[in-house]
């Protein structure tokens, strides 16, 4: 009883890890997307001015 119990924490800790691994890959994701567009709004801006 003691071991299933205990494994059953392992595999709620495992899967509170994984989802916090989702999130955190989600977030640079977004973040990295994110950038992204502001440099080529950035780039597309500098160049329609002298142009």
């Amino acid at each position: 009883m003691k071991k299933s119990l205990s494994s059953k924490g392992y595999q709620s800790n495992g899967a509170k890890t994984a989802e916090r691994l989702d999130r955190k890959k989600l977030f640079a994701i977004a973040l990295s997307t994110f950038l992204i567009l502001v440099v080529v709004s950035e780039c597309i801006r500098l160049v329609l001015m002298n142009w």
